[in-house]
């Protein structure tokens, strides 16, 4: 069975391009004056027409403040017993802000920009939240240590993670080399002598 052809000639295809679409000209671009896309077709707005208002709803609650804190208060790692009595220790993910956002199901950007928004005053928007997200800087910072000590997560890492989140290194003491040059007053060199 021979296959049908799917190319169209350039007929169909000149036909196609000049009838427009409604409210389009003949390339498929909105049409000034169009309903639909004329002041974005056009460049301008139209008299008397005002921009659609897009606001997107707040998921902030109050709540979320406490959660916070609770979320970065949890244990690093749970305890298992064995039949022998052995206990083991099974690590859990640390947290971060990051793992709060998805646990509340929001995005990152959005959680923090609770923390910073600010009303026309200059004060904060959400105080308890701003509170909160400050609190869990410190509790970042002890949570990384203490996982990193305890041996459930990797010690190396939570280094790394100090040095490159809060600026925290090893101290190294190193030595240097000093040349001290000292020249004698000739009324020292003539006692030399």
């Amino acid at each position: 069975m021979p296959k049908k052809s799917t190319k169209t000639t350039k007929t169909e295809a000149q036909k196609k391009a000049s009838v427009p679409q409604e409210g389009r000209d003949n390339l498929g671009r909105f049409a000034p004056g169009n309903e639909i896309g004329g002041r974005f077709a056009a460049g301008i707005d139209q008299p008397g027409e005002e921009h659609p208002k897009l606001r997107r709803t707040c998921k902030y609650e109050p709540r979320f403040a406490q959660m916070l804190i609770d979320y970065y208060n949890e244990p690093l790692y749970d305890e298992y017993r064995d039949s022998f009595g052995k206990i083991y220790r099974m690590a859990r993910p640390v947290p971060s802000k990051i793992g709060f956002a998805r646990r509340i199901g929001v995005w990152f950007d959005t959680v923090q920009n609770w923390a910073q928004m600010t009303k026309e005053d200059g004060s904060p928007m959400f105080p308890e939240f701003t509170a909160a997200w400050n609190l869990v800087e410190q509790y970042d910072k002890q949570n990384i240590a203490d996982a990193s000590l305890s041996g459930t997560h990797n010690g190396n890492f939570g280094k790394f993670l100090l040095s490159a989140k809060y600026g925290m290194k090893e101290k190294t003491e190193g030595e240097s080399v000093m040349t001290i040059k000292v020249e004698m007053s000739p009324e020292i060199e003539e006692e030399c002598e």
